[in-house]
């Protein structure tokens, strides 16, 4: 069972004079699957996560579909998106102390979620958010619920909000970003305690990340986005180990090479090759393939006509010269 189809999904801010930002996006998570999203910032990574909870940019010109669970989102307001948000999907942001009111009690913020999602009495709530608390790794819940925001470190408030998230039971859980502020070392204990959890649970899970390495680790399939739009999608170790993208082997060719969790490399050592030019701006539409002015490979063709995603088996690429450049990232 899919717990998130999107499906030809375009995201257009208002005036005309922009590219979109999201451009005819299609992906899938199963239950129990986690499904990482990757590239640099303003690909779009972010806008198509928040899409699921129907956070889209104000007045945007939203088309396509994004269902979780069988509920279509766009055009969903009201009630029933107070529901989706209540009951289907949560999501995990990237800044946790942006995310909570800094004025009120931990315990205060997570027992009214409860309350309001779940409409618990004032009681069973308490004992659910103290539950909750164990859970994610905090020591003495009771004391944790009596303090404020700022008394928590980063890594602590995060874990707030991953209880947070947690409180509606959701059936798919995004998270977008949600280890860039912290520390290495306290990265580690909050991905380790995600994955426990989602695996308890059997949610679906969709992680957003710039950090390739992570994403190698953690995740069932990687798809790659740039410019808006996915330009390769593939089983993680596949991904890692026979890149088909341009873009995909560049950043894997600027990647330092660190040991991974199954004890091998997921690049070989050597000198670091940066990705040369600059990502599109939103004012930037070229005709053809967004990564060609960057691309060491791009022929006429891709400077004329944007590629189609392409799928075979359990991979997807956009590419012309996809063919030519398999096994090319090692």
């Amino acid at each position: 069972m899919n717990v998130l189809e999107v499906d030809g999904l375009t995201v257009v801010l208002p005036g005309g004079s922009h590219r979109p930002l999201v451009d005819g996006i299609a992906l899938r998570i199963g239950a129990g699957e986690v499904v990482g999203l990757v590239g640099e910032s303003g690909s779009g990574k972010s806008v198509t996560a928040r899409s699921a909870l129907g956070l889209f940019p104000a007045r945007s010109r939203v088309t396509g579909s994004v269902r979780v669970a069988g509920t279509e989102v766009v055009g969903l307001a009201g009630e029933a998106l107070r529901r989706l948000r209540a009951e289907q999907a949560a999501m995990i942001f990237q800044d946790p102390r942006a995310s909570i009111n800094p004025l009120r009690r931990v315990g205060d913020f997570l027992t009214e979620a409860v309350r309001t999602n779940r409409g618990w009495a004032r009681a069973r709530s308490r004992d659910r958010v103290v539950e909750l608390l164990g859970e994610v790794g905090i020591a003495d819940p009771g004391a944790a619920m009596r303090r404020y925001p700022h008394q928590f470190s980063g890594g602590m408030l995060q874990r707030v909000m991953i209880a947070a998230a947690l409180a509606v039971d959701p059936m798919l859980l995004l998270a977008d970003e949600p280890t860039t502020a912290l520390d290495v070392s306290t990265q580690a204990e909050i991905v380790a305690i995600l994955l426990r959890l989602q695996a308890e649970r059997g949610m679906g899970m969709l992680f957003v990340t710039h950090d390739l390495e992570l994403a190698a680790s953690i995740c069932h399939r990687i798809a790659v986005m740039y410019a808006g739009r996915i330009v390769e999608e593939q089983p993680a170790d596949r991904l890692f180990r026979a890149p088909r993208h341009p873009y995909t082997q560049g950043l894997l060719a600027a990647t330092p090479t660190l040991p991974s969790a199954t004890g091998g490399a997921v690049q070989a050592s050597g000198r670091l090759v940066p990705i040369s030019g600059r990502p599109l701006s939103l004012t930037d539409t070229p005709p053809g393939c967004a990564f060609a002015p960057r691309c060491p490979r791009a022929i006429a063709l891709c400077t004329a006509t944007a590629p189609d995603l392409h799928t075979s088996g359990a991979e997807r690429v956009a590419c012309h010269r996809a063919d030519e450049s398999v096994g090319a990232g090692g």
